[in-house]
């Protein structure tokens, strides 16, 4: 009688870290649909430079009009800019995954380097999606305007691909008291932090 209770158990234990091993790759995965409540996600594929990423459907999708926000590459793939009414209401102008890649060499070459013009600060390297990011984190104002950038980077089948976090803002201080808030910094960052934490290489 005890034996039969101790092949219950182990196959109970057995089915438990079989069940793990299937939900664990899902689970370790963010998903966008979490950080911003009710919206499903959409994806975007590139096999070019095969990779994937996951984004809000309610977001606008564009490969035009971005290379201000690329100062490295230079050259759009695509983008991803969150809708203008989560941030109705406050300072918040703009906040985007804008993504660009070029071949030129000594683009590639330097991919992997805090570029000083641009005033870009390495900060680590970050493993997302089976590729290896160098992460790098850099401050620009003018005319009232400041722009928080958060680049990833990394040489992607002979291109260096850049990933950018975007965040634009106004100065408070120029705005009428009592017409708008401060955004929610943490809020919004940690959208665009999801966002690409979804890249997957393919």
């Amino acid at each position: 009688m005890k034996q039969w209770w101790l092949v219950i158990v182990l196959a109970v234990i057995l089915i438990a870290f079989g069940v793990y091993d299937v939900v664990k790759p899902f689970s370790s995965t963010p998903v966008v649909a979490d950080i911003i409540a009710g919206t499903p996600n959409a994806t975007y594929t590139n096999s070019q430079l095969g990779f994937s990423l996951q984004y809000p459907s309610t977001a606008t999708s564009s490969a035009f009009d971005f290379t201000g926000y690329l100062p490295l590459t230079q050259t759009p793939v695509t983008s991803f800019v969150l809708p203008a009414d989560m941030s109705a209401g406050t300072n918040l102008g703009q906040a985007g995954v804008y993504i660009g890649a070029t071949t030129s060499p000594s683009i590639v070459t330097t991919c992997a380097t805090a570029q000083q013009n641009s005033g870009e600060i390495a900060t680590t390297s970050a493993t997302i999606g089976g590729t290896v990011f160098s992460v790098f984190t850099s401050n620009d104002a003018g005319a009232g305007n400041f722009y928080e950038t958060k680049s990833y980077r990394a040489v992607v089948n002979g291109s260096c691909l850049e990933i950018n976090e975007t965040l634009h803002s106004g100065n408070i201080g120029n705005y009428t008291p009592g017409t708008v808030t401060e955004f929610d910094h943490a809020k919004f960052s940690g959208i665009l932090d999801a966002i690409v934490q979804t890249y997957q290489s393919l």
